[in-house]
């Protein structure tokens, strides 16, 4: 989605203004699906042959830019801070323009958009490692996508930038124990052995927890037992000894004897 695709399409003029709607300053097709003259008034259908070449060029812009506009703005859907930016924009040129100042003059404007949101990417305690993953390498997938083949990210690049994401109090001994094998790995089997390394230690600390718990219930029924065990036994005399039973007490085998 880069100036390559626009220039590859022939709608470069579109996004840098240079191809204008001979319409004026109306609103353009994209926003309602309607084509308007200058006057306000919409085309009512496709031109024909007989039509001038006024109202076929301002088709013709409206079907173009109508291509480039959408095309911009689904491309910026799961991008909220960027997609705020341009929400009142109402042509792929002012769009196109607004990114531009946003993330820098370049020739791959939308290369900009994931760049950006990679330098701000850290895994958060509340995220699940497989959530950060995926957003992750979504990223990278994007970055790659926009990078002429001798530029895109090599398997050690993308895997020592995702450490970079993580806690390195957490992960950083891990990190060092790959060694220089990660630079040779493939991003997934990292992905892999990250996801299975956090589901162990979540697991871990799951069973240490259980057994917390399973101690502090062993010595809570010891020490209910223990009173227990004073309650049947009496109370003690101020000498520290039990009192006996009463004499009186009744037994049933003694009940019979003295009978």
């Amino acid at each position: 989605m880069g100036k390559s695709f626009f220039i590859q399409h022939k709608l470069l003029g579109i996004i840098n203004g240079n191809d204008v709607d001979l319409a004026g300053n109306v609103l353009p097709q994209a926003h309602d699906g309607e084509s308007r003259l200058a006057d306000g008034s919409i085309l009512q259908r496709e031109p024909s042959l007989i039509s001038s070449d006024e109202i076929k060029a301002i088709w013709d812009w409206n079907n173009k830019h109508t291509l480039v506009y959408g095309f911009l703005m689904g491309s910026l859907i799961d991008e909220p801070a960027a997609y705020e930016k341009v929400i009142d924009c109402t042509t792929a040129h002012d769009v196109w323009t607004t990114l531009s100042k946003e993330f820098g003059q370049s020739s791959n404007v939308m290369l900009r958009v994931p760049e950006s949101q990679l330098t701000t990417l850290y895994k958060k305690d509340d995220t699940m490692v497989s959530d950060h993953v995926d957003n992750y390498s979504q990223l990278i997938e994007r970055i790659n996508y926009h990078l002429k083949p001798t530029e895109k990210w090599s398997n050690g690049r993308i895997n020592r930038a995702f450490f970079g994401t993580l806690n390195s109090e957490q992960w950083g001994a891990y990190e060092d124990g790959l060694a220089k094998t990660v630079n040779k790995m493939l991003p997934s089997e990292l992905y892999a052995k990250i996801k299975a390394r956090d589901t162990a230690k979540l697991r871990n600390k799951q069973r240490d927890a259980a057994t917390t718990m399973n101690g502090d219930k062993e010595a809570n029924f010891t020490n209910k037992d223990l009173k227990s065990h004073i309650d049947d036994k009496g109370p003690c005399n101020g000498h520290g000894r039990r009192n006996k039973r009463s004499k009186n007490t009744s037994h049933p085998l003694r009940s019979e004897k003295a009978s």
